[in-house]
């Protein structure tokens, strides 16, 4: 079997059925799909049992509840492919797009990397589209894969695994899992350990997956908020960091982007915190080792904190939530608005 696509899913069966029809109509043959059902208690099972007689390579599998690294995890053990996707189950991939990566996938690639496109919608209308593309397409080897992991990240092309295809035997060899622990980037660190095992990786710029984001303006805050201290969440990032740089140890790059997550993590959770938070933050940060990073240093957030300037940045991050918010409100109801004249 050539590919497996693995499905986390929890409490989708409004969604599941679209998902499924657009991997069957997205151009992939010789494959499986495993739906990997998280503990729902809605009617996901039942949906998936009438899939699977449409289709008998469609698999399913119920656990307990336990998060969606946890599912995945499972995912890989049972996967039986030679590649491995993941796909979330209100996403979908475009008509005929994975047939896009044929060329790309018979050099043989430990790892493809293509486009998406983060689709927002507000009750059930699309109001927005941002596409995500890479400048660059083709084949970089081990030699070459260090010197453009700043710009993969820089394109956002690091912070999914969706828009990806993975050599199942990397992860088996290397006991590549997703790290159960975290909740915010955990695709980002499992790409990077995957990246460290990598002889060659393909990258295009073709459009291939679509992630569904849903209006909601009753949703508040960061996930970062429910995290302590991001010098200890950041640790086994730090690790991964440390030992990509063992492999490419005349690489500044490497070192550059271990700082710019460490500082954009800062940021966001500074960008949703309560002024207690941001002091709290700020003392998490003097007494971690990015504190004297160059790239950190350089930032005018950072600056401010190094400053003390606490009340001035919860003022800052206040304004720009209530500006954010606002424009968002307006893009998602912005339909609304004209037909009233507004």
């Amino acid at each position: 079997m050539k590919y497996s696509v693995i499905i986390p899913a929890y409490n989708c069966s409004k969604s599941i059925k679209e998902t499924i029809e657009s991997i069957w109509n997205s151009g992939i043959d010789n494959s499986e799909i495993i739906i990997i059902d998280d503990g729902s208690i809605d009617l996901t099972a039942c949906m998936s049992m009438l899939m699977i007689k449409q289709d008998c390579s469609l698999k399913y599998v119920g656990i307990k509840n336990s998060g969606v690294s946890s599912a995945r995890n499972i995912g890989i053990q049972v996967a039986e492919g030679e590649y491995i996707l993941f796909a979330d189950a209100d996403d979908f991939y475009a008509k005929g797009s994975l047939t896009l990566l044929k060329h790309g996938l018979n050099q043989k690639p430990d790892l493809l990397i293509f486009g998406m496109s983060f689709d927002y919608y507000n009750r059930g209308k699309l109001y927005r589209r941002e596409t995500m593309t890479f400048p660059e397409e083709g084949l970089k080897n081990n030699e070459n894969i260090s010197d453009v992991v700043l710009r993969l990240f820089t394109c956002n092309y690091l912070s999914s695994v969706c828009n990806k295809v993975i050599r199942r035997q990397i992860l088996l060899d290397n006991r590549i899992y997703f790290n159960q622990n975290l909740f915010v980037m955990e695709d980002f660190l499992f790409t990077l350990d995957i990246i460290k095992k990598c002889s060659s990786i393909y990258l295009s710029s073709d459009i291939v997956y679509h992630y569904r984001h849903n209006y909601d303006p009753h949703r508040s805050g960061n996930r970062l908020q429910a995290v302590e201290s991001l010098s200890e969440y950041f640790i086994p990032f730090g690790r991964s960091f440390h030992e990509l740089k063992l492999l490419y140890p005349n690489n500044r790059i490497v070192g550059e982007l271990e700082d710019t997550v460490y500082l954009m993590l800062l940021k966001q959770k500074i960008q949703f915190s309560s002024l207690r938070g941001i002091r709290q933050t700020a003392h998490d940060f003097m007494n971690s080792e990015y504190s004297d990073s160059p790239v950190c240093l350089r930032d005018k957030t950072v600056k401010m904190l190094m400053h003390k300037e606490y009340t001035k940045l919860y003022i800052i991050s206040l304004k720009n939530r209530v500006k954010h918010a606002v424009a968002e409100y307006y893009k998602a109801n912005k339909s609304t608005f004209r037909e009233r004249g507004m």
